[in-house]
């Protein structure tokens, strides 16, 4: 005889697979950018292209980056100090406050970017999303998008989020034979 489980562990039970799928995704798909980095650059993994993706957008300092990651800053500065061992960003200084220290990608930080482009690196991410279809994909960020702005009260981290969802939901996915 099963017993019914009762609402706490049914609660548990669901925030627990939740939080167990987001994480497979995540690790899946950065096994997905370290495999297709390999081929282009062997020297860096998901974390350099992301970073050198972010700071290609405009320079920020550490802790600024450190926070658009949701990391600390000293889990960062392995990753920062081996893109600048390679020449592919720069420390810049701030004209208008001498202790701020920028980080920028280098030309050839760009160069990197232009030979691996993001869509080439989320290529794995985009065959599994456009196999689902656009109105379920969109579906999808719906609810991650709702599900982070309740984790995040504070909009810290959810105003970027949503921006870019807004923008990914305006980019019309390939139709595909079960969608």
């Amino acid at each position: 005889m099963t017993e019914t489980p009762s609402p706490d562990q049914t609660r548990f039970r669901a925030a627990h697979a939740i939080f167990m799928l987001v994480g497979g995704i995540s690790r899946l798909s950065l096994r997905g950018i370290d495999e297709r980095l390999q081929h282009h650059h062997p020297q860096l993994a998901g974390p350099h292209l992301a970073v050198l993706g972010i700071l290609s957008r405009h320079a920020m300092t550490l802790s600024e980056l450190a926070a658009r990651l949701i990391l600390t800053p000293s889990t960062l500065v392995p990753v920062i100090d081996r893109l600048e061992e390679q020449g592919l960003i720069a420390r810049q200084k701030d004209p208008h406050d001498r202790r701020r220290t920028p980080l920028s990608v280098t030309p050839a930080g760009e160069l990197i970017l232009r030979d691996v482009p993001m869509a080439d690196a989320h290529a794995g991410l985009i065959d599994a999303l456009d196999k689902m279809g656009t109105e379920r994909v969109q579906a999808l960020q719906t609810l991650l998008l709702d599900l982070l702005r309740h984790l995040d009260p504070s909009g810290r981290l959810h105003g970027e989020c949503s921006a870019m969802a807004t923008v990914s939901n305006t980019a019309e996915l390939p139709k595909t034979p079960s969608s």
